[in-house]
């Protein structure tokens, strides 16, 4: 070793090292003689512990290669002398991988990268199809160089890559990948190649998952990993390495993940102009061609559309909170209800899982831990009703109802693409009440779409597509308030105060995070709202609440009644009745614990399941009672021969008391719905099936009881009017199960219509 340098031979040899015989020719040392590459690969294999000795700076010679760009075969040479230099730091506490990053980064520019990044790309040896309406027949100049990109950068961070990989191999290594700066961070940054994250994602483990800011790191990284347009394979990896809650982060605007992602695809930053973000038509035709066609586009077709679509699925998936070991782990015909329950999904994206899964918008919510257990079994509109309406950036809004897709006379895209313009403007309720508007009248727990969505706090302009498909659900009370919607809207109110409060906190510092934060900020572009100060920005979120939740919420209650005013009517007629009701029979009739149950189910209940020992409460799960629910079966045997002799004696106590509470609780103190001045006779047992289907508390197995005992009553009409049971059954509410309920098969309507089939098409 040189006294005063410390430095080896071999030192020597690697800070003039080259890649020829001839001098340097780039660089600092252009002019300077360089050692051939094999004299300093033989001087290694001659001496391999030569390759641990530092210097006095504590340079080892990996360092010294590294910080002098020598060629991958000296360092891959010395790696394999001494793989424990992998993790050796200097004096100033730096490793090889450390100076090689740095390097990387220096000579990333990334004023000159592509805008689409790691997107996948076509090969450039790929014979173009002809098709006029082929994307990339819109860009070919942009994806040559894009392409090209993507090929020098893998070589600017190759040492790291080798690096990286030596380290794996060689499990005696300790890499620090931390710092105050994470190199995860800075790979993603400068746009490493994935085969860099992807290794860098496997070191960084403590980082992304233990560390006390583990959540605010995993969400840098996921978002700066999809500005980067990285495959499916990288996020998927980083995704699934992060903690659970990085699925609910969110920037300054609202965006989380999906939106995050949707929007990588659809629009690109300008570096100059006035506007921030410009629109990728290529993205807006392809988008086009999934709704008119109903199928993905193949990999080899558009890899990049292919790929961002992919990841869309997979962040939808991974918002719903499960975990998921890959991306296919999630059911494909369950996307669309989780789309619907992320209020970070843009509508555009559920129309794009409406074409592929059409068949998603008849299917019911699937039980899931992670799931709201009161939305089990709802249909998607009813997901769509709940959730808070999802909130575009500003240059999103520009994209609402404009001509985004280049003209017919372009010869770019044909006429008929024109019509995806005119649907941008949708909400997302809108767009399923389109797919399929028959669900407005489905009910869950009870309640129609319509209550649902007044009672999250909808208004005008998100309830217009119930409405216009079903305006006589104006007349209807919401069966948990007993108000009619204008009412109800009036009722769900915020308060101003509590905004006021949430808007500037305690300190006098704008809260940012707010939902009426996000809808102020996004009306404004990014320069214009970062030079507003926290007064501005306060006042802006209040006048916001002003127009969105005052005005908007008066208006709703003017609009609804323009529409519906016989409702004034409707409630002046019920008034008398209603009161009636409530001091005669309300407390007993009208009584429901928290799941619903009322008297006649909870005296069906309490006799074929057993209580838990765990405690008292009627929601809590339960247990089939088999000695009972064989009894019970034998009942609905032995009913039609009119002999329970041989039944125990307390199961015909039970009986006579559930004919009680049937007629006891039967609906509207049993006034026929539409009928005036025309009531059922509740003192004549013959009628005990007509008052059960009316009451949406009695569970089918009671109305299988009822029509094994009088079959023909099924086919009775009510005096002096055509009312057959049927026509009760299906004005009534289904019956609403519980979770522990798995024996009802049937429902009232197809037990009734089975009995009398000729009363389907009798009026």
């Amino acid at each position: 070793q040189e006294k005063d340098s410390g430095r080896t031979p071999l030192h020597f040899c690697l800070h003039h090292g080259g890649g020829g015989n001839g001098p340097a020719t780039k660089g600092s040392k252009v002019g300077a003689f360089m050692v051939p590459t094999d004299i300093t690969l033989m001087l290694i294999r001659l001496e391999p512990r030569a390759s641990q000795i530092p210097d006095t700076f504590g340079n080892t010679p990996l360092h010294t290669a590294v910080l002098n760009q020598l060629h991958l075969e000296i360092i891959a040479s010395l790696v394999e002398a001494f793989p424990g230099g992998i993790a050796v730091a200097d004096s100033q506490g730096h490793s090889p991988l450390y100076y090689a990053v740095e390097r990387a980064k220096v000579e990333t520019d990334l004023s000159q990268t592509p805008k689409s990044f790691w997107m996948a790309q076509r090969d450039l040896e790929e014979p173009e199809n002809g098709d006029e309406d082929d994307v990339y027949n819109l860009n070919e100049e942009d994806h040559v160089r894009s392409v090209h990109w993507q090929e020098e950068q893998v070589d600017r961070w190759s040492v790291v890559h080798w690096l990286l990989l030596a380290s794996a191999t060689h499990p005696q290594t300790s890499l620090s990948v931390g710092g105050k700066k994470p190199m995860l961070v800075d790979a993603l940054v400068c746009a490493a190649p994935p085969a860099v994250v992807s290794l860098l994602i496997g070191a960084s483990v403590v980082l992304l998952t233990f560390e006390k800011r583990a959540t605010a790191f995993a969400g840098t990284t996921v978002y700066t990993c999809i500005s980067r347009h990285y495959p499916l394979t990288i996020l998927l990896s980083l995704c699934l390495q992060c903690p659970r809650d990085v699925r609910l982060v969110q920037d300054e605007t609202g965006m989380g993940l999906v939106a995050a992602q949707f929007v990588t695809g659809f629009f690109r930053k300008m570096t100059s102009g006035a506007e921030e973000w410009q629109v990728v038509t290529e993205f807006m035709i392809q988008a086009d061609y999934v709704l008119r066609d109903g199928r993905l586009p193949k990999e080899s077709e558009h890899p990049g559309f292919h790929d961002w679509w992919k990841k869309m699925e997979f962040l939808i998936a991974f918002g719903t909170g499960q975990k998921l070991k890959a991306e296919k782990n999630y059911p494909t015909e369950h996307l669309l209800h989780a789309a619907l329950s992320n209020s970070d999904v843009p509508p555009l994206a559920v129309r794009l899982l409406l074409a592929l899964y059409p068949d998603s918008i008849q299917l019911e919510n699937p039980a899931t831990p992670q799931n709201d257990s009161s939305l089990e079994g709802c249909l998607p509109i009813h997901l769509a009703c709940v959730t808070t309406d999802y909130i575009p950036r500003y240059y999103e809004a520009q994209m609402m109802g404009s001509t985004l897709l280049p003209s017919p006379d372009d010869g770019i895209v044909s006429s008929h693409r024109r019509d995806m313009s005119s649907n941008n403007h949708l909400s997302t309720l809108a767009i399923v009440v389109q797919a399929d508007p028959s669900t407005v009248y489905k009910r869950h727990n009870r309640r129609l779409p319509l209550h649902m969505a007044i009672h999250a706090g909808k208004l005008h302009s998100s309830l217009q597509p119930l409405i216009d498909a079903a305006p006589e659900t104006l007349y209807c009370r919401d069966p948990e308030t007993f108000l009619y919607p204008w009412l109800h809207v009036a009722a769900a109110g915020t308060d101003s105060e509590q905004v006021a409060a949430g808007v500037m906190g305690p300190d006098g510092k704008y809260n940012s995070h707010s939902r009426w934060a996000f809808s102020a900020r996004n009306k404004y572009t990014h320069h214009v709202w970062r030079g507003l100060s926290d007064r501005q920005r306060g006042n802006a979120v209040l006048k916001q609440y002003n127009t969105l939740e005052v005005l908007d919420r008066t208006t709703t209650i003017y609009k609804l009644l323009r529409r519906a005013p016989g409702v004034m009517d409707h409630l002046h007629k019920n008034h008398k009745v209603d009161s009636f009701v409530s001091k005669k029979k309300g407390p007993i009739r009208k009584a429901r614990d928290e799941t619903g149950m009322g008297t006649v189910a909870q005296h069906y209940v309490n006799y074929v399941f057993l209580k838990s020992e765990s405690g008292s409460s009627s929601s809590q799960r339960r247990e089939p009672d088999e000695e009972h629910v064989d009894v019970y079966e034998k009942a609905i045997e032995l009913a039609p021969r009119g002999d329970w002799s041989s039944l125990p004696p307390d199961f015909e106590r039970w009986f006579n008391k559930m004919r009680f509470w049937i007629k006891y609780c039967c609906p509207t103190s049993s006034r026929l719905p539409g009928m005036e001045g025309n009531f059922l006779p509740t003192g004549n047992e013959r009628y005990t099936l007509h008052m059960a289907v009316m009451n949406p508390d009695t569970p089918p197995a009671v109305i299988k009881l009822l029509l094994a005992i009088s079959r023909p009553s099924a086919s009775m009409r009510i005096p002096n009017t055509n009312i057959l049971p049927l026509h009760l059954a299906v004005q009534s509410p289904p019956y609403v199960p519980r979770s522990y309920e798995t024996r009802h098969k049937e429902s009232v309507i197809s037990l009734v219509a089975g009995a009398y089939a000729a009363a389907v098409g009798e009026p």
